[in-house]
């Protein structure tokens, strides 16, 4: 096993994770919206975060370009749904609706941009990994301010959130905005190395696959929302099975 095959198949491990995770949570209550919204949260993550390990797998560099963008259409609602999930947290989404409506305006028009060379030129190598990524076009630069943009808004709004609150619930937030930062240093390592800042391939899926880990713990841990002790097996399954897809698909 090299370096190169623990990075390229980190995308899986992230993928099982997330979906994992948020499967288990949405059918334990598939009509609570909190429920359902979380698993349709960490799905648009995993479908995005699974792009580096196909566009790497598949030999066709047409056919990888063209799954890279397609795992894109789901990227590129990440940040929406990020705010919208802040503002679950923080019991804004009765009160924020305009800022999360043009979110996801933005976001619906950023995905109508992603099969173009716009968006992304082509495809990039990491050397001497032989790593594929994202060659940027004009408007990915656009997104990848978006993307900034509404991630330092959420932290900045779970920050004051936890300033705010009191007791188990000051705990909680301070519990989810740690975790965020995480998720947010998973963001900055993979634009990082899109933007060749840094000489080597990310390794943001594994650092969103300690995200989820602590997000799900912090739930069971700290009864957040409505799905507290059932992110505790989930949580534990999830993390067990995304850390051993790796080493089944390589063998």
């Amino acid at each position: 096993m090299t370096a190169r095959d623990l990075i390229v198949y980190s995308g899986l491990a992230s993928f099982a994770v997330n979906c994992g995770l948020g499967a288990y949570v949405f059918l334990k209550n598939r009509t609570n919206p909190t429920n359902v919204f979380f698993g349709v949260f960490v799905l648009s993550i995993g479908s995005w975060s699974i792009g580096s390990s196909l566009v790497n797998l598949i030999p066709d560099e047409h056919l990888a370009l063209l799954v890279l963008r397609r795992c894109y259409v789901s990227g590129v609602f990440v940040p929406a749904l990020f705010v919208h999930l802040a503002y679950y947290l923080t019991g804004r989404i009765l009160t924020n609706r305009t800022f999360l409506a043009l979110a996801y305006l933005l976001s619906t028009m950023f995905a109508t941009t992603v099969y173009s060379p716009l968006f992304i030129e082509s495809l990039q190598i990491v050397a001497p990994f032989d790593f594929r990524l994202s060659n940027p076009g004009p408007i990915y630069y656009a997104f990848l301010a978006y993307f900034v943009f509404l991630v330092l808004y959420v932290l900045v709004l779970m920050y004051r959130a936890s300033q705010r609150l009191v007791g188990l619930k000051r705990r909680q937030m301070r519990y989810i905005f740690y975790a965020h930062l995480i998720a947010s240093a998973a963001g900055l390592n993979y634009f990082l190395s899109v933007l060749d800042v840094i000489p080597f391939p990310p390794v943001d899926d594994y650092l969103l696959v300690i995200y989820f880990g602590v997000f799900g713990y912090g739930i069971f841990r700290y009864h957040l929302m409505d799905i507290t002790v059932v992110c505790h097996k989930g949580l534990v399954y999830g993390l067990l099975f995304g850390a051993t897809i790796p080493a089944y698909v390589m063998i």
